[in-house]
């Protein structure tokens, strides 16, 4: 059946932080309120008339008889529960969430509905886990400004040192050729052992040298850490940036992958700085990529608009609108159980030559930005997806 909705029925479940859909007594939706619009990517118009079974197949075994218990217990008033349950979205990605079936009463109707709550478990409370990752970028941002500031001082110094005994080094052979006019058995002795020397302290300061300029190239990707939010921030146009980097990763390291750029083409601009946006982008997609294996495999990159979207910022006093999503979508293997909680700690790694910088610095230049990002993964489907501010707010503000 259909159920008329007076206004302030419709106004209390719009006003729920959570997904929230109202059936009605054949377990049909009757209501879907923004937050469960943005969950699940399809309008209330589109999710109304929809049975459980037919909306989230997957599920169906979980909330048939969830649905039948509450039903069964309705003089009681009981809220029953599934604390986990994996339900579909439009586009094929699915999302781990908590269901809650509870009656609801409509007065004015004298007529009992169910209320079906879908609490996503990804991250837990989303305005909790975008502070978390702000403290800790900031923390990382102040050891890793100190430490590359404090080591690049005495690096420079060695490294001098190291180019004047190449140098001496070098003067020291040509200074025994000129000298070739001397005695031939003590010109020879000197020539034998000064050569070697020569070669020898030579080959030391290049060993110097080399190593030196490979701790600075660390210590400036260590440098990044410290600087995201320092960094202006304009008006950007996402899709060239997701463009450039889908264009050098066919050129390097997705060579083996197909890629599927599912793009809003009337998305407006984010507000960032281009040049963190383009390594964030970098860094998601030659993970994504990597998560596909040496066989190949297929990454989407996606991007939508959603009007609800809205975040508390850090500190928690107020809230900003974050209606541009961009996913990164990879068909690899997923993450580790054990893994996800400590994704985007620095120096925590799932590849065995990984370092645990890329996804630390994604955080925090995400926090920065006052985004979020949000991460699900199973067997054969991994997402990635960022939250960003529209540039138009921002400017206006």
């Amino acid at each position: 059946m259909t159920l008329p909705l007076p206004p302030e029925t419709r106004a209390l479940l719009s006003a729920l932080p959570m997904a929230c859909l109202l059936l009605d007594g054949d377990g049909q939706v009757a209501f879907a309120n923004a937050v469960a619009e943005d969950t699940l990517q399809r309008s209330n118009r589109a999710l109304c008339g929809q049975a459980l079974g037919a909306l989230f197949p997957s599920a169906a075994n979980n909330l048939a008889p969830l649905l039948q218990a509450a039903q069964d217990q309705r003089d009681q008033h009981v809220t029953v529960r599934a604390p986990e349950i994996e339900i579909d979205s439009l586009h094929g990605a699915s999302v781990l969430v908590s269901a809650h079936i509870s009656s609801f009463h409509i007065p004015s109707l004298d007529e009992t509905a169910w209320l079906l709550l879908l609490v996503p478990l990804s991250f837990g409370n989303p305005g909790a886990r975008t502070n978390a990752l702000k403290e800790r970028a900031g923390s990382l941002a102040a050891m890793t400004g100190m430490l590359a500031h404090e080591i690049k001082n005495p690096l420079a110094a060695i490294r001098g040192a190291a180019q004047l005994m190449a140098e001496a080094s070098a003067k020291a052979h040509d200074h025994v050729k000129t000298n070739a006019e001397a005695e031939l058995h003590a010109k020879a002795d000197i020539k034998v052992h000064t050569d070697a020397e020569v070669n020898s302290n030579t080959e030391l300061a290049q060993l110097i040298i080399s190593e030196t300029d490979r701790i600075s190239k660390l210590l400036d990707t260590m440098e990044l850490f410290s600087s995201p939010e320092d960094l202006e921030a304009v008006s950007v146009n996402i899709h060239e940036s997701l463009g450039a980097v889908v264009r050098a990763a066919r050129l390097s390291f997705g060579t083996h992958i197909t890629f599927i750029e599912d793009f809003d083409p009337s998305l407006p601009d984010v507000w960032a700085n281009p040049h963190v946006l383009h390594r964030v982008f970098m860094n998601l997609l030659k993970n994504a990529c990597e998560a596909c294996g040496d066989r190949g495999g297929q990454v989407r990159l996606r991007t939508r608009y959603h009007v609800s979207e809205r975040r508390r910022l850090w500190g928690g006093e107020r809230r900003a609108d974050l209606p541009i999503r961009v996913s990164f979508i990879d068909n690899g293997a997923g993450i580790a159980e054990d893994m996800k909680d400590k994704l985007f700690d620095a120096f925590i790694s799932t590849k065995d030559q990984g370092r645990g910088l890329g996804l630390s610095y994604v955080a925090g230049a995400v926090a920065s930005m006052e985004g979020d990002i949000d991460v699900v993964s199973r067997a054969g489907l991994t997402e990635f997806q960022l939250r960003l501010p529209q540039a138009s707010v921002r400017t206006a503000k």
